[in-house]
């Protein structure tokens, strides 16, 4: 029996799912409104010119941002020039301004060295095997046996919604049955030795693992991204470590990964089995969550991979069918001699010669309460070029903050998280107006990060003043609300509505 891999058991579950998928489509496409007159004059972008080459070499020690903490008061609200967007800023807070060094970075390469290091640091002296390929995946008679045990009791309807939701149980049922008896038939000539191979910690074409014709189709080897795949197993939990690198011309990637599963089969079923032997518990305590925390930042540290400092820690509640399933989050960002870049800094990927084509260099951990590590990621790590500036120039945060407003101003709806087009089809489909609303509550400083002119691959690290909030779209009849992108209060994050370089004031993107 051919195992799936993860998107391509999603797209055989997608089909029982297909029905709802397209009723969604229609709620999200549905407004009437006109289009709006676009902006008549154009946002500045950070574009790191030679306007900037020169202002990073600026130093001014009486820069605003070389105070300690300034205060910020501001409550207003008004709208886009062509109506289409309405701003309500809710800000009274202090701000850290001490942000004023600028950094050059290269993306790091990962070597094996490193790949290996982050995985013994994650999971420990574990034994960590090459991940079966997808198309013919083999199992030890024993390993078979596991398997079914680990999914018999989900056999009916009631232990598998207890499991996963009532929804989910409807849809994954019929495969958890399908797979136990195919194992059970395959079982009887499955080979008494473990099949695996250790692993060697060498990336390889993606192929290596995901051999299928539906994968790889008519993508030419030199089109795959360079990755390893390795599962373990700990405690009764397995693991699949993921390392994924790419440099072309069309995108680049450079990340590590660490997830529940195996990574083959019915992962979901899998997913939610372990989540529920480990996050089943009492919520998380202070001293639980404090623990977690200095573990994150520990692992960081033996990671080798740069400086990294934790920037936000929350709890994470799910409820499923009345029972309550708890995780620790804990996001990092990089970090130079303490200052810390900024989180959630967005990247467009704009097709211009300064557009940033890696993503932007963030970790992201969730643990449960009792420590257990539920997933890593980290994207881009990076190494310092050198420092440019340690006390370079800033503009006056009352400025910053009136470029900030000027820039929300000559934006459109499109902008903040539905696009146009799809705002378009929203009206005609359902004769309503959406409206545009923008709440702007947070305001911080700290370091984000802009290409460095007439480079591959170098950025700036340089210091930005950033305004979070959210935004919601809703029916302007109905009151219907299509989109918001708020998070949950527990995250403590909002998303970064506008990012402002405060070394030339412009927008960064």
């Amino acid at each position: 029996m051919r195992v799936c891999p993860h998107w391509a058991f999603e797209r055989i579950i997608s089909m029982k799912k297909r029905f709802l998928a397209i009723t969604s489509l229609v709620l999200i496409c549905a407004v009437l409104c006109a289009c709006q007159p676009t902006p008549n004059v154009e946002a500045v972008n950070s574009k790191n010119n030679g306007v900037l080459q020169e202002k990073i070499n600026e130093t001014n020690p009486h820069s605003s941002l070389s105070d300690s903490c300034e205060s910020i008061y501001l409550f207003e609200d008004f709208l886009s020039t062509d109506e289409s967007v309405s701003f309500h800023f809710n800000v009274n807070t202090e701000i850290s301004s001490d942000m004023r060094t600028v950094v050059e970075v290269v993306p790091h390469r990962l070597s094996a060295e490193d790949i290996q290091r982050v995985a013994r640091t994650l999971l420990g002296n574990v034994t960590f095997y090459e991940r079966r390929t997808s198309s013919s995946p083999m199992y030890s008679k024993s390993q078979y046996q596991e398997m079914i045990s680990q999914l018999s009791p989900y056999t009916s309807l009631d232990t598998l919604s207890e499991l996963m939701g009532n929804g989910d149980a409807e849809v994954y049922l019929e495969y958890v049955r399908m797979f136990v008896e195919k194992w059970i038939d395959e079982s009887e000539n499955a080979p008494e030795s473990d099949p695996r191979t250790i692993c060697d910690w060498k990336l390889k074409k993606e192929r290596h693992y995901n051999d299928s014709n539906e994968e790889i189709g008519n993508r030419q080897v030199s089109d795959d991204c360079d990755v390893l795949y390795a599962n373990a197993g700990k405690d009764g939990i397995e693991y699949i470590y993921s390392v994924t690198t790419k440099d072309g011309g069309d995108y680049k990637l450079n990340s590590l990964n660490l997830n529940l599963t195996e990574g083959l089969g019915l992962y979901p079923v899998e997913m939610a089995i372990f989540r529920s032997m480990l996050c089943r518990t009492e919520k998380p305590s202070d001293a639980q969550v404090e623990k977690v925390s200095s573990k994150a930042q520990a692992m960081l540290n033996e990671m080798n991979l740069g400086e990294w400092s934790v920037t936000n820690v929350y709890i994470e509640t799910k409820r499923i069918n009345n029972i309550d399933e708890y995780s620790i989050h804990v996001n990092a960002v990089p970090s130079f001699d303490g200052i810390t870049a900024v989180y959630g800094q967005r990247s467009k990927n704009l097709k211009d010669a300064y557009a940033s084509i890696y993503k932007m260099s963030q970790a992201t951990f969730e643990f449960s309460a009792n420590g257990d590590i539920l997933y890593f990621n980290m994207e881009s790590p990076i190494d310092i070029v050198e420092v440019k500036n340690r006390n370079v120039a800033t503009i006056d945060v009352d400025e910053l903050i009136e470029k900030c407003k000027k820039h929300l101003s000559l934006s459109d709806a499109g902008t903040y998280g539905l696009p146009e087009d799809i705002i378009d089809e929203l009206e005609a489909a359902t004769n309503e107006e959406i409206l545009c609303y923008v709440y702007l509550s947070e305001v911080e400083c700290g370091l984000g990060r802009v290409k460095v002119q007439d480079t591959e691959d170098a950025y700036y690290y340089i210091p930005v003043i950033v305004f979070r909030g959210y935004t919601d779209y809703i029916s302007a009849k109905t009151q219907t609300l299509y989109y918001s992108n708020k998070p949950d209060s527990s995250s403590g994050t909002m998303p970064v509505i506008v990012c402002i370089n405060a070394v030339d004031g412009t927008v960064v993107q």
